[in-house]
């Protein structure tokens, strides 16, 4: 995977970790919701940066 291209994805992946604390937040979830999507989100990351 390019440089610039793996950058674009951490940032798309950046945005939705935002998105998902936005909405965990206003709708005053419990913070498993954010856990988990930080977790699946450094599993993608590991997995396009060994690409």
């Amino acid at each position: 995977m390019k440089k610039n291209t793996f950058f674009l994805l951490v940032g798309c992946i950046a945005l939705v970790l935002l998105a998902i604390f936005w909405y965990s937040v206003e709708t005053h979830l419990p913070p498993l919701l954010i856990e988990s999507a930080f977790i699946i989100a450094i599993g993608i990351i590991y997995l396009a940066r060994k690409r």
